[in-house]
């Protein structure tokens, strides 16, 4: 039988897409499963990986029910993930806590710690800035405060990595999962021993490092029983989620940037292999071989929209129900009927901290400008429009480290279906800002590195080539450019001015977690 069918699998932090393609790119079906998340103390963010494991059940059994296909047609698949996750598993593979993920802060002290004690030994091992939701901050929270788990542990995986140990039983991660380590060296595409000795963190516990491409297994006999895959179906490495985003939204060369928006978002550069010494952005291997990844981060993205349905939004959400309309919808309407500007509303998105380009944990969010005469649709637009202040910082950033004007925005994610949203980003930072027919970046990219992994495709281009259609472009309208560069230069001054306020705040309410 012909083998031309390829499952994506995206594993985020709201949920799982796993949708089936045909070898052209064309969905055949498509499945989506929610989890919840934990928040134990201050600064902390958990899942629980059977919630993952079962998510990825429930989806896989989906799409294959109502594609029409036999499993024994499906050729591979590829799981990409959230980053920056410390999960420990025993020798037999089982759960030993809940994940600590990307969004958890709880991590600071040990941050500083690093930095005042190992920071040179670091930078020579992997240059990138450390923060506390990077698993070498988290690693030694662990270490420090869950003793009897940390002896315990056999691996330490990522979420891809968990999903793929459960299709195939195999430890692994991914060369640009393994790149945001900092115990993994950049430049030797090893995990560095000698940082491992120093820290006390056995070498043995970090799985080994697979091409994001390259087949690590077939599928076992007691996961095609909880999935209905054939047992002879490939399962390949994965990556990163934005990285596999970047290659399924054909973001492929170094004048393009991609906007990836959902909770939080990221802004990712193609780059030659070279030495980039600027630290306001995070570099890592992409899932393309001749590429790194310059990548900037901003935490609450889409999560300040959904932080101001589920607080202030209630008659939103009942609206929507009576008009069996989707909440965020009756948000957009809502922010048409307030100016550009949104009355001298500044939104600052720093709900869960910020990371690119300020790097500061402790930032929190912010409302200025508010008046007696401010309504619901000014600070619906305002949240918009701070939001895309974020992106823009991080674009000029870009512009500088790379030394290029760069002339291509791809933006993909859940904001990008409001028309709204999206201009506003293009009359902010200036850029023409482009969306797809096709918005299933990271399922499809990792669909493509499966097919090439397997020698379905012999090149990436021949499948790109097929799949990537623009969908609108949006321009900047000019005539908007003054007021924002205003407001813009004033979110800039604003935080500069109280940045060290922040400090004090954590200092008042924030306490280490030893939970």
């Amino acid at each position: 039988m012909n083998k031309q069918f390829l499952i994506g699998i995206d594993l985020g932090t709201t949920g799982i897409k796993t949708i089936l393609f045909d070898f052209t790119g064309k969905i055949i079906s498509r499945a989506y499963k929610e989890y919840p998340s934990y928040h134990p103390c201050q600064n902390c963010a958990e899942q629980n990986p059977e919630d993952w494991w079962n998510a990825v059940k429930y989806t896989i059994g989906e799409v294959i029910h109502t594609s029409g296909i036999t499993s024994s047609e499906i050729s591979a698949l590829g799981v990409s993930s959230q980053s920056s996750t410390v999960l420990p598993l025993d020798r037999n593979g089982n759960v030993l806590r809940r994940a600590i993920i990307w969004a958890d802060s709880r991590a600071e002290i040990q941050r500083k710690k690093l930095i005042r004690n190992l920071q040179n030994e670091i930078t020579k091992v992997n240059p990138n800035n450390i923060q506390p939701f990077h698993c070498i901050s988290k690693m030694i929270w662990l270490k420090e405060h869950e003793p009897n788990v940390f002896k315990k542990t056999y691996k330490l995986l990522q979420c891809n990595g968990y999903i793929n140990y459960k299709l195939t039983g195999i430890f692994s991660i991914d060369l640009s999962q393994a790149g945001h380590q900092h115990l993994f060296n950049l430049k030797l595409k090893k995990w560095d021993q000698k940082l491992c000795d120093l820290l006390e963190i056995p070498i043995e516990i970090l799985p080994e490092v697979f091409e994001c491409s390259e087949v690590i297994g077939t599928i076992t006999k007691d996961s095609a029983r909880d999935t209905g895959l054939n047992i002879d179906t490939k399962v390949i490495a994965g990556g990163v989620d934005t990285t596999s985003a970047a290659l399924g939204v054909g973001v492929v060369s170094e004048n393009q940037v991609l906007y990836s928006m959902g909770t939080g978002s990221n802004l990712m550069v193609p780059v030659s292999h070279k030495k980039i010494k600027d630290n306001r952005m995070f570099i890592f291997p992409h899932v393309i071989p001749e590429f790194d990844v310059l990548t900037a981060t901003m935490t609450s993205t889409g999560g300040s929209l959904k932080w101001f349905l589920k607080e202030l939004g209630q008659l939103e959400t009942i609206i929507g129900n009576k008009l069996q309309l989707d909440s965020f919808e009756i948000l957009n309407l809502e922010a048409k009927k307030s100016e550009i500007g949104s009355g001298g509303l500044i939104f600052f998105p720093y709900l869960s901290g910020e990371l690119s380009p300020i790097w500061n944990p402790n930032a929190r969010g912010i409302i200025f400008g508010i008046s007696t005469t401010t309504n619901k649709s000014q600070i619906i637009r305002a949240i918009m429009e701070g939001c895309s202040y974020a992106f823009r910082q991080n674009l000029e950033a870009a512009n500088e480290i790379t030394g290029k004007n760069i002339s291509e925005v791809v933006a993909t994610g859940g904001p990008t279906n409001s028309e709204i949203w999206m201009q506003t980003v293009a009359d902010v930072t200036n850029c023409p800002i482009s969306s797809l027919k096709n918005t299933n970046g990271a399922p499809l990219g990792d669909a493509i590195l499966a097919g090439y992994g397997t020698s379905l495709y012999a090149s990436f281009d021949e499948i790109l080539n097929l799949v990537i259609k623009k969908n609108y472009t949006y321009r900047p309208n000019h005539a908007k450019r003054g007021i924002y560069d205003d407001l813009y230069a004033m979110y800039c001054r604003i935080y500069e001015k109280i940045k060290d306020e922040y400090d004090y705040l954590a200092n008042i309410f924030n306490a280490e977690c030893y939970q």
